[in-house]
């Protein structure tokens, strides 16, 4: 995240955006395919320090290439833009993943993601995911 693309990979604030946010557009239905998610072939996730998505991904058998992996479908999934670093290409974004986002247990997934773009693709996500209480606020309302 702390790397600096070349000035001519950057992309425009909005378009940086744009590309962030078909990662929650992806979860809502269940395919970063169908929301055609702009991510590199080569694109990684961490969540809470573990690789998730990614070449050398074993969490599951389709994680090694994030934009195919199988993903939840989460109709409840609610998200917010909290900062964007124009000159390291960073998105940082605010989600809960709604009612239904646990496996197993009460509460919901509050996640907060970083991606890094550049290129006109996610080249990667970090992410700090916590359990939270159903109906959690996110504090900007």
């Amino acid at each position: 995240m702390t790397s600096v693309p070349d000035k001519a990979q950057l992309s425009s604030r909005e378009d940086m955006i744009n590309a962030a946010l078909t990662y929650p557009a992806g979860l809502k239905i269940g395919s970063f395919v169908k929301v055609d998610s702009p991510m590199a072939p080569d694109a990684y996730r961490y969540e809470n320090g573990q690789l998730m998505a990614g070449p050398g991904c074993t969490f599951s058998p389709t994680c090694d290439h994030m934009k195919t992996q199988r993903i939840p479908s989460l109709s409840g999934i609610t998200h917010r833009v909290i900062a964007v670093d124009e000159e390291l290409g960073v998105v940082a974004l605010r989600m809960n993943f709604g009612p239904g986002s646990l496996f197993q247990g009460n509460g919901e997934l509050d996640v907060w993601h970083s991606y890094k773009i550049y290129g006109g693709l996610i080249q990667g996500a970090e992410a700090y995911c916590k359990v939270v209480p159903s109906g959690t606020k996110s504090g900007w309302e």
